[in-house]
Order: structure tokens, then C-alpha cells, then sequence
């Protein structure tokens, strides 16, 4: 006989706990040794050739029971003592004061029937499938708990670009972000338990527009500003983690690679020209989420990002002059989020607060026929927030 203890050790599954004592009740003739010591020597209350329940061990041994200390499968194995036994039932329960109620009826064998011997070279009956006994159902109620998701929302963010003692651009930009992830180790049925913990994979994009001010200066110092200028910042990110639950919390963390674009456009500006931001780099990153169940719950994230290479591209043709690549190569930046979710059993909205900042450092000089230029060392500083909806 099979017993699969499944990790839900908290509550009932099926009349199994895991870690917890299993009492017996057998149908059984005349007695039965098992391979437990603590459900051994078996015996029924006479060998009148009829069907009892039993439950206690020979003399004053007390109840049988079987005891499990671990989730996963269980094999109980049952011998007779002496020839002419038949089993019925087995009943495993956890409470001490359950005592079976129901009568022989018809589909039990004939008395007749129970005087016979399976002789040693007779083949004995077949052996029975293994029993699992499977929790009960429960939903999958959020996102942690969910094979595949989907999310999509809005996001609003202030924006500065700061090169110290050149110049910088400051404004608000608006957009979208989306994403899917995916996780191993939870089954697509909700009928089915996840396990602990597993690999987790996520893709997710973000797009987004705006307008800034530009204040800086000519190259005899003579002062400029520009206003509304207009940006577009694209965002991509292919992220793989390892997943664990804490009781109800999640745990991630994850590793991945990223890629971070930003168009400016000054040429509006007789002397402004067009850039373009390029930044690969490698997110390492925690996130926590606390709750698992329906209804409001806090969770967070943190994220260093190393930066791995950058380019920047000035369109210097703008002003009559040939365009130039000015290559970056070591910078870092940090993200930080707090999240407020709202979960319900087919969806979930969040709330989600955020900082993002870079800190690159000065290009590599490139020249060109009419001279020479690189890219300022510079800060990028992102702050605002996101509203999602996850399904």
C-alpha cells in the first residue's frame, strides 16, 4: 500500500498529516504483523471465521498507529501470521475517537468463501494499484501561485540627465510597460499543490514619451535653455531566477540581461542636434512579495545593475558637422520598487512606487576632421509610479 504525504503539513489531506501520528482500523482475520513497530502484532477479537474492525495490538500494547516525520511517498507493507487470513479495509485517520460504523454488506465475500487457502503454488490475488491520496482543491488565488501570468499597466515618471558642469534636461515622461513570466514549478492545473520553490523566467518591456527642458550652454559659454524637447526611452529585459516560498511570502531572486534606449531630440534648435542612448547591462535583483492570499498585501524589490557597455550616438550632421560614436564603458545603476497588490482569484492590481538611477562614467574620445569629442561623465535619475493589472 502506497501513502503519498503531501508538503500542505498544516492541515488535514485526504485523512493524512504529515508528521503527525496515523491511527488504524483494519478489517482482518485472524492477525496481521506489519513493518512498523508501532502497528505490529495485530490482532482481531476472535477467529470465528466472521469480519471485525480492529485496532489494537496483541495484550496491552495500546492502538496501532503508523507515525510519517517527512512529506512524499510511503509504503506500508501488511503480512499475514497465519494461514487463511483475508484483508478488507483499511482506514488511516487522525482522530483517536473515530471508530468505523459500517456493516458487511453484500460485497463482501460469503462466509463460505473465508475457509479458503491460496496454496503455495497457487498464484495469489494481484497486488492493488498504489492509492494516492491528493489534497483538496484550492485555487490558485494570485500571481505567485500562477504557472504563466501576463502583466500591463501605465507608468508616470520624472526624469533628470545631469553631465556636472555642462548641462542637463529635466522633465516627465509617460508610458506602458508589459511583461510575462513564467514558473516551472508551479502545475497549470488549480487542482494540483506547487511545491516549494523552482526556476522562475520573466520577459518584460516598457515604453515611454516625454517632454524636457534643456539648460546648458554654447561652447563660448554663452548660456542656452531649450524647452520641450522631445524624448523616447525603450526598455528590455530577459530575467531568470530562483524562486522559494516562505509560508505565504515569495521569494526571487534573479539575474538576466537588459538593454536601455533614449532618443533626444534638440534639433528643433538651430544649434541643437539629435542623441541616442544605448546601455547593455546585467540586473541582479531580489523581490519579495508577502502574502499569498486574496485581498491587500506589501512586497518590494531591489536591483543592482551592472553595467557592461553603452554608446552614444550624436548626430552632429544636425549642425554641418560628421555624426560621431562615443563608446562607454563602465558605469553602474540601482533600482528600487515597494509594490501594494491587490489580489482576487483572477487577477491582480498593484500599485508600485519606484526609483531608478544611472551612473555612467566619461566616454572615450573619438575624433573626427573638424576635432574631437566624448560623452561627459552623467547621472540619470528616474523617479515615479506604475499601476498594473496581472492576469
Amino acid at each position: 500500500m502506497r501513502i503519498v504525504v503531501h508538503r500542505e503539513a498544516r492541515q488535514v489531506v485526504g485523512g493524512l498529516v504529515a508528521g503527525k501520528r496515523l491511527l488504524l482500523c483494519l478489517v482482518l482475520l485472524p492477525s496481521l504483523v506489519a513493518t512498523s513497530e508501532s502497528a505490529e502484532n495485530m490482532s482481531t477479537r476472535a477467529c470465528d471465521n466472521t469480519w471485525n474492525w480492529t485496532n489494537q495490538k496483541k495484550g496491552s500494547l495500546g492502538r496501532a498507529r503508523l507515525e510519517f516525520t517527512s512529506a512524499g511517498a510511503h509504503r506500508a507493507n501488511v503480512r499475514m501470521h497465519e494461514d487463511g487470513f483475508r484483508l478488507n479495509k483499511i482506514a488511516l485517520t487522525t482522530d483517536a475517537s473515530y471508530r468505523p460504523t459500517d456493516e458487511i454488506s453484500q460485497e463482501h465475500p460469503p462466509r463460505d468463501n473465508l475457509h479458503g487457502k491460496v496454496e503455495p503454488n497457487e498464484p495469489g490475488p494481484e497486488e492493488p494499484e498504489p492509492i494516492e491520496v491528493s489534497p483538496p482543491s484550492q485555487p490558485v488565488l494570485d500571481r505567485v501561485l500562477r504557472r504563466t501570468s501576463f502583466d500591463i499597466g501605465p507608468e508616470i515618471y520624472s526624469f533628470k540627465y545631469d553631465e556636472p558642469g555642462f548641462m542637463e534636461e529635466e522633465g516627465a515622461f509617460y508610458g506602458v510597460r508589459l511583461g510575462y513570466t513564467f514558473r516551472d514549478w508551479v502545475p497549470s492545473s488549480p487542482e494540483e499543490a506547487p511545491s516549494g520553490g523552482g526556476t522562475m523566467f520573466r520577459g518584460e518591456a516598457r515604453f515611454a514619451l516625454g517632454q524636457v527642458d534643456y539648460d546648458g550652454a554654447l561652447t563660448d559659454d554663452t548660456p542656452l535653455t531649450i524647452d520641450n524637447i522631445d524624448d523616447f526611452a525603450f526598455e528590455g529585459r530577459l530575467l531568470l531566477g530562483s524562486d522559494w516560498l516562505g509560508g505565504e511570502m515569495l521569494n526571487n531572486l534573479y539575474a538576466g540581461i537588459g538593454y536601455r534606449y533614449l532618443y533626444d531630440d534638440l534639433s528643433s534648435h538651430p544649434t541643437g542636434y539629435r542623441r541616442e542612448s544605448n546601455y547593455l547591462y546585467v540586473p541582479l535583483g531580489y523581490r519579495f512579495d508577502g502574502s499569498g492570499q486574496v485581498g491587500w498585501s506589501l512586497g518590494f524589490g531591489a536591483e543592482y545593475d551592472v553595467f557592461i557597455t553603452g554608446n552614444q550616438r550624436s548626430y552632429f550632421s544636425d549642425v554641418g558637422l560628421t555624426d560621431m560614436d562615443n563608446r562607454q564603458n563602465s558605469g553602474y545603476g540601482y533600482r528600487a520598487s515597494v509594490n501594494l497588490q491587490y489580489k482576487s482569484k483572477d487577477t491582480i492590481f498593484v500599485i508600485e512606487p519606484f526609483f531608478r538611477y544611472w551612473d555612467i562614467d566619461k566616454s572615450e574620445t573619438e575624433r573626427a576632421f573638424w576635432g574631437s569629442a566624448y560623452e561627459p561623465a552623467n547621472e540619470t535619475t528616474e523617479y515615479g509610479i506604475q499601476f498594473v493589472w496581472m492576469f
